[in-house]
């Protein structure tokens, strides 16, 4: 996933540098490639820490609703009937944990 890959943030800042270059739309290759260079030397050590914190934040956020996800499904289940049981009127019943306990 982009959102937990930190050199994509690092990508973004080099693309932006390079635009903010290019305002006239006029770059030559030659000139591309030298604002492209400068703006990869413009992505600095704080960067990258700001990068991988930015990218630990959004696990921990990714983790937590992967958790949330799993209490819900955790809180019903799905009874299937094997066609015996004749006191009830469907052969799938929904029995949520609150209920059950």
């Amino acid at each position: 996933m982009c959102d937990l890959n930190p050199i994509e943030l690092a990508w973004a800042k080099v693309k932006r540098v390079v635009r903010e270059y290019n305002v006239n739309s006029d770059l030559s290759l030659t000139r591309l490639k030298e604002v492209t260079e400068m703006a990869i030397n413009q992505v600095t050590e704080k960067d990258w820490c700001g990068f991988d914190d930015h990218v630990i934040i959004f696990e921990e956020h990714y983790w937590q609703k992967d958790g949330l996800m799993e209490n819900t499904i955790d809180k019903f289940v799905i009874e299937v009937s094997d066609g015996e049981d004749t006191d009830s009127d469907s052969a799938l019943s929904v029995v949520f944990a609150s209920d059950s306990d």
